[in-house]
This record gives structure tokens, sequence and C-alpha cells, in this order.
């Protein structure tokens, strides 16, 4: 089934999607999760981790426009009431947590089982004469005498239980179900097994189950052996509802696969010739240099062109050279920090506007703004798109860089958008701490074999170069960390040139220190990272430059000595729950086991930053780097305007 725009192809109109929904293909017409919990007496401690549990798990899938996810922590029946009527046809799973019983849900003001039947069967049914609400899960106590109703309400399949259960339990059972189905791919049975196999494996067991989820069961059935939880689908659906996914297999659009090359390297070499074409500007440095690969590479920002120039570097195995596991880590690498590198740029620009208070506070508020380290992958385009809504419209873009980010969320969000989805699943699966199973089942998904890395690396090498192309804008641009800045004034002599700002270059090689004199009415900040562009003959070189602290630092502008040291540039990562921040090193290699792997990271806290005793940094080095914090405290209070 083909969704276009809002759209399924009978034509019957759901909503209006945002920017990201364009073209998905789905089993089945799908919508919105429901997930509520329910607080009676006696109180269930691990309820609200419950459902904050669901909600990471199904994160990802709302950020890419899959499923729209609406969630209560605290839900009466008035509530589940108010959602079901306003949401009708949309609703296809709804999430039960708390106690129940054979013939209620303990929702407070009510929940027998006649009227939240009836309830879940008030929207029409399809064609097909079944319920659009597909699957219910009753994570509460003895829920499976409510089945039959549900089932007679033509909902295809619930999740009950026949007995007791803890309240910890019944937590990491919908945990590890939802993380599970949630992956590309997974069926709704799969789900259910991986969830099942968890709970009884647990080694503290039914001995954690401190809490019962459920009130008054004399009369219900007796524990029966196993697991407690059950898949009830209804019996002439059976095989269609297990197999369920609310991830399906990504397909890639036509115009990728015929792209796709059966060398690694030669679909990059592709782009590097549209370049030479698209920029003629570059046609004299090309003939200087020799080689249009270099100039490509030495044109874009370091944060980007770092990647690029390792997908060509050579090493003993030739790892680099051969489309393998070590390859693919390097590509989902170069797509992560591009994406990273598209979203701070434009939270930068968006902050800028919001300090000239030309946003409204109201549309600020719910921004997300840095990421916290509970988020296992971060989807920067999904935050991207979050930032350039409140931009789009703004008519003040003097750098250009508002409608440069534009033209890359039409390619993102048309032609490419089912490779968005693709490569972030993929992002999802290398995460270093989870095992090589969850790689190996996706490639088995998409290939149908058991040895398709290799192709995996290939398509996503020419996903990368399409999202690259998209951003070649950014050769135009120049990137410059600011060591200091100095003022040239003489007294009662007025000079066009009155602040000098010494820089290095951040692209292919850092260059030596250069002084840019600059006609500003106020200068640049100490120890930044300028984003500027190139305009022959500007009379200013930081022009109309765009400010990437602190989000992008150089820690060598924080050290004494700051005018030699080469750059070292740590972008930011995540808060800690203790509200530090951590950076991670830019040029860290993802293929690389390093000895002190704390090296790659800088934790910033509010005296300052955190090193290494081994590295020897001066206690009054440490400490400078606690203005950064102050820059990070000072963005989420001006995005958190009362």
């Amino acid at each position: 089934m083909i969704y276009i725009a809002g759209y399924y192809a009978w034509g019957t109109k759901l909503y209006d999607p945002p920017i990201n929904y364009k073209f998905f293909q789905f089993p089945n017409p799908m919508q919105t999760i429901l997930l509520t919990a329910a607080h009676t007496t006696p109180y269930l401690p691990e309820l609200v981790e419950e459902i904050r549990a669901i909600e990471d798990a199904l994160r990802p899938l709302e950020e890419r426009g899959i499923w729209k996810v609406i969630s209560n922590r605290a839900a009466n029946l008035e509530d589940v009431f108010e959602v079901f009527t306003r949401e009708q046809q949309n609703i296809k799973i709804f999430h039960y947590a708390g106690h129940a019983s054979q013939t209620e849900l303990f929702l407070e003001g009510g929940g027998h089982i006649r009227g939240i039947a009836g309830l879940m069967g008030m929207a029409e049914p399809e064609d097909t004469g079944i319920n659009p609400l597909y699957f219910v899960f009753l994570n509460g106590c003895a829920s499976k005498g409510l089945i039959a109703q549900l089932h007679q309400a033509g909902i295809s399949a619930v999740m009950a239980t026949h007995c007791k259960i803890g309240d910890l339990s019944a937590r990491k059972f919908a945990a590890m179900f939802y993380k599970t189905w949630a992956m590309e791919g997974k069926t709704l049975e799969q789900a259910f097994l991986a969830a099942k196999n968890f709970l009884l494996s647990d080694p503290g067991g039914d001995q954690q189950n401190i809490e019962i989820r459920g009130l008054d069961l004399s009369d219900e059935d007796p524990k029966e052996a196993g697991l407690a939880w059950g898949l009830y689908p209804k019996p002439n659906l059976k095989n269609n509802i297990e197999n369920f996914q609310i991830n399906p297999q990504i397909k890639l659009p036509r115009h990728i696969l015929d792209n796709v090359k059966t060398v690694a390297s030669e679909c990059v070499m592709d782009l590097v010739y549209d370049f030479e074409q698209l920029f003629p500007d570059a046609q004299e440095e090309i003939q200087r240099q020799g080689d249009p690969l270099v100039v490509l590479i030495s044109r874009l920002p370091w944060t980007i062109g770092t990647h690029l120039r390792r997908l060509f570097a050579l090493d003993d195995s030739n790892s680099m050279y051969l489309p393998g596991i070590e390859r693919l880590r390097e590509l989902i690498s170069a797509y992560h920090e591009l994406t990273r590198f598209m979203a701070y740029l434009s939270l930068s620009t968006l902050w800028d506007e919001l300090r000239r208070n030309t946003l409204s506070t109201e549309e600020v508020k719910v921004l997300p703004l840095v990421p916290s380290d509970t988020e296992r992958t971060v989807d920067f385009v999904w935050r991207l798109r979050k930032y350039f809504a409140l931009q789009k419209d703004k008519r003040v873009d003097r750098s250009g860089v508002k409608q440069h980010l534009k033209t890359f969320l039409e390619a993102v969000d048309g032609e490419l958008n089912n490779a968005y989805l693709f490569m972030e699943e993929l992002k999802a699966a290398l995460q270093k701490d989870d095992s090589p199973e969850r790689l190996n089942e996706l490639v088995l998904i998409r290939t149908g074999k058991p040895d398709g890395l290799e192709d995996i690396c290939l398509q996503a090498e020419t996903i990368y170069t399409h999202f690259l192309s998209a951003s070649l804008w950014l050769t135009q641009f120049r990137l410059y960390t600011v060591r200091s800045v100095l003022v040239d004034k003489i007294r009662y002599l007025e000079l066009k040139t009155p602040y000098v700002h010494r820089t290095m270059s951040l692209h292919f090689a850092f260059g030596e220190l250069k002084l840019l004199r600059t006609q500003r009415e106020i200068a640049s900040d100490n120890a930044c990272i300028l984003m500027v562009p190139i305009r022959e003959g500007e009379a200013d070189p930081l022009a109309d430059a765009i400010n990437l602290s602190p989000f992008y630092i150089d820690r060598s502008a924080y050290i004494e000595d700051n005018i030699t040291h080469h750059p070292v540039i740590y972008v930011l990562k995540h808060q800690n729950v203790d509200g530090g921040y951590i950076y991670e090193y830019l040029d860290e290699d993802v293929n690389h086991e390093y000895l002190y792997k704390e090296d790659q990271y800088l934790k910033i806290r509010f005296s300052g930053a955190v090193f290494a005793k081994a590295l020897k940094v001066k206690t009054e080095d440490s400490r400078r780097f606690s203005v950064i914090h102050q820059q990070l405290i000072k963005l989420n209070e001006n995005f958190a305007i009362q």
C-alpha cells in the first residue's frame, strides 16, 4: 500500500501530515499508537517507567514520520474516551498499563469491558469489516477475560494475561516487546517471543513482583504454567496479525538502486565530477591541485570533509576500499556527522533570531535542544525539521544558509525520504553497545541473504553520496576557528578595520594562524567557530558569519598557548543526568579501538572541563572551559522563556 501526502490509494484522507510525511510503504494503513497508564490504588511504582520505556522505543518511528504516538502517563476514563472520540479512525494500537481484572480496566471513573469494548468499536470498519484499531495490549492482571468482547468489537489481536502479574515484570515485558517490535522488519509474533524469552531468562523472576497489577482475583483462573502473557489474534486473522509490523522493511526508490555501483568509491567519484561541473569557481583550484577529489575535500568544512577523506584513506588492510563492515561504519558515521552539522547550523541561526526577538516564545518552548544521554540514537534530520520550521518564513537570510537548508530538506523529504529511513535504521543497528546479531538480521531482511553486507554497504554509499550532493553548497562557505580578537585602536582616530581576528581555517589541511581584519560594528567572540560565506572582493572576510559555538568547539582555543596549537575540534554529543555536557572528538575513527577511549570525549561542567590526569592539563586551562557550560545554560534559558 502506498501512502502519499496524507491519502491512501483509495482516497480516504486521514490527516494533514507535517513536512516529513511523504512516501511510505505500509502493509496496512497505520497511523496512531495510544499509550495510557492508570494510577489507581494500590499504587504501582513502575507504571510511569513502563510508558516512558515504550515512548523511548517508539520515538524513532515517530520522528521519522512512520507513526504518531499519543501518550498519557496518568489517564482516567474521561481522557481515554476523549482521545478515542477525537481520533476515531486513526488509532491502530492501544496500550493499557494498570490494574485490571477479568471484567474491568481500573481507570479512574470506571472501565467496565462493555463500555470499553463499545468505545473501541465506535470507529467505522474498513472494507474488510475489521476495526481500524488492530491491536490492544492490556498489561494488567488477569485481563484475559476481556478478550472475547474486544474481538467482537472487531479488534484483530489482543495481548492479555491469565493470572496475576508483578509490576516490575510487567514493565520489563512491555519495554522489551515494543523495543523489538519497533525494529525494522520485526513482526508482532517476533516481538512477543523476544519479550517472553527475555522475561523467562531474567534471573530475578517472580521475586521482583512486589506489587501486583490486579485486585480481588479469587474467582479468576489459577496461574498456568509458563508465561502469564498471551497473544490472542482472531482465529480467521491469525497469520496476518502475527506478521503485523510497525516498522516494515524500507524499499529504496528506483533512482537510488539504479545508481548503486559494484565497486566502493565509484559513486563518490561521480559526485566529484558533478562538483567540477556545478562550481566553476573551483576550476582554477582543481587545475592547480590536479586532483578534484582533494579540492572537494578541502572546500568542505572539516566537520564533513574529514569523513570523506577517511573513505579514501589507505591502510595495510585496504579496508576502506572494500564494501564491508569497516567501510559501512565510516559511511554511517559520515552521514551522522553531516546531518548533525546541518541541525546545529540551523539551531545556531535560530538562536540568533530568538535573541533578536523575531520568534514567538511560545514557538520555541518545546524544541529539542541538547540530546540527553538516554537517547540511544539521535535523529538530526528530525531536529533540523523542527528548527527550520520556525525559520523558513523569516526574511532575513544575509548568509543564504536558510535557502540552502530549505533545498536540503526538500531533497531529504522528497526523493531521499526512504533513503533517510534506510540510513537511520542502519545507524541504530550499528550502535556500539549492540550485538552484531541486529545488523545481521537487518542485512537478511533487506537483501534476502545472510551474506548481503556488501550490498548494504554499496547501497549506503549511494545514499550518502546523494546526501552529500544535496550539501555541496557548503563548499561556498569557509569555516574558521577564532582564537582571539585584537582591537586595533588609536586615540581620536576612527579605523575602518578596528578588529583583528586570530583565525585558523578548518578545512582539509589546517592552515597557519591568519590575521583577519574586519569592517564590523562589533567583534566576533573569542574562542568560537565561525562559518562564513565566500564572497569575492568582500571587504569584510567575516561578513554575515554564523557562530557555531557552543555546538562545535576548538579545544586548543582554551589552552594557554592557543596561538600555535593545531585545532582539536569537538562536537556536542549529549547532556548527562548530572548536568554535565559531553563532547566527542570530531575526527574519531569509528573503526579504531583506542587504548584510552576517554580521550575521545570531553566532559564540561560548571567548573570547567574534566581531563585525564595523564594529559597534564593545567587547572587554569581546565577552568576556561566553564564559559561553554555557561553558554549552554543560556541556550536552555533562552529557549524556555516563560
